[in-house]
């Protein structure tokens, strides 16, 4: 999956957003807690596939307009948050990422 891809992603799938195996099953090619075994994803998120699932449908249920992320590392999981909350969210309208490395 490209990251291009991933919010369409959300959105042919919206009936599953707020399922949590369905959201895990999702996840895990593109999750770890290791920095390396990422190769095959271009996601890239360091998080654990089962508290990041949980960690989005708390933020689904919310009516948050906005979100930051501090500390990007490779910017998955930031990226994936934003996709995630424009599909599932119609009140959600910007995403700011900082880190103060220059990765990209």
């Amino acid at each position: 999956m490209k990251n291009f891809e991933l919010y369409d992603h959300f959105v042919s799938n919206r009936d599953y957003l707020l399922d949590e195996n369905w959201l895990v099953s999702f996840l895990t090619p593109h999750c770890s807690t290791k920095i390396l075994g990422l190769s095959d994803s271009i996601l890239q998120i360091r998080q654990n596939p089962k508290e990041f699932a949980q960690y989005l449908i708390f933020m689904g249920s919310q009516q948050i307009e906005s979100y930051l992320e501090i500390g990007l590392l490779l910017g998955g999981s930031w990226f994936t948050v934003d996709s995630y909350m424009r599909a599932i969210n119609r009140h959600y309208c910007r995403t700011i990422g900082y880190d103060k490395r220059d990765r990209f």
